[in-house]
Formats: structure tokens, C-alpha cells, sequence
């Protein structure tokens, strides 16, 4: 055992770390996404805001694909090493947090599905594995 400390003292040193324990704030954010990854990916990864290059432009309106969303939402969970909620109550948290309607529009295969309408989805989390 006194081996290895001494072989690691040298790193400890340069570090000037001596504790494994995390910060409170990453304590936190993994507690929120355990108890309900649903509210984080919403509170996170969804706004009802325009883009600056869509600020000119008048017939803009916000929409995201509901399967789509969904997908996010379960790559997101993987991600995060966490549990995905249902689909019904994923879609009940984006239904109670922004009260949106759901239209049926044709996408851009010319196939109609369910969408959102009113939110976007930023999609950060994907920026943050880079």
C-alpha cells in the first residue's frame, strides 16, 4: 500500500487535489436527473423562444416532431445512465410545463405526423459530448 501512495504522490501533488468528492452542484444535477429525467430534459432541451436567424422572419412558429422528442428524450436517459419515464407521462410533463397544443402537420417526408407546436428543441446536451 505504501507503494502506490508513493507512486501516486507526485500526481496528487501537481493536482493540489486531495478529495474525490464532487461538487455540490454536480451532486445535485445527477439527484434531479435520477428522480425525474423528464423535467430535466424539458427544463433543459426545450424552449418556446425564436432563433436569432428566424427573428425577421414573421410566419415562423416553433414546432418539434412528438417521435422525434421522443427519441431525444431516450438517447438523453442513456446518456445520463438514468431510467426514461413512460411515454405518456414524458409527453403528460411536456403537456403540464407548457401547455401546448398538438397538431397533426406533414413533415418533411411528406408524412403526417404528431407535432408539437409552440417549443423547440436546442438539443444541448448533444453539444456537451463534444
Amino acid at each position: 500500500m505504501l507503494k502506490e501512495s508513493l507512486r501516486l504522490l507526485p500526481r496528487l501533488i501537481e493536482d493540489g487535489c486531495y478529495s474525490v468528492n464532487p461538487p455540490v452542484s454536480e451532486i445535485k444535477q445527477r439527484y434531479l436527473i435520477k428522480s425525474n429525467s423528464a423535467v430535466v430534459f424539458i427544463e433543459t432541451e426545450l424552449t418556446d423562444s425564436t432563433p436569432e436567424e428566424e427573428k425577421e422572419n414573421m410566419d415562423y412558429e416553433p414546432i418539434v416532431e412528438k417521435e422525434f422528442l421522443w427519441g431525444e428524450y431516450l438517447a438523453f436517459c442513456k446518456h445520463k445512465r438514468t431510467n426514461p419515464k413512460t411515454l405518456t407521462s414524458f409527453y403528460l410533463e411536456i403537456k403540464t410545463r407548457w401547455a401546448v397544443p398538438t397538431e397533426k402537420r406533414v413533415n418533411s417526408q411528406f408524412i403526417r405526423k404528431n407535432h408539437f407546436v409552440g417549443i423547440r428543441y436546442l438539443g444541448n446536451w448533444k453539444r456537451d459530448l463534444k
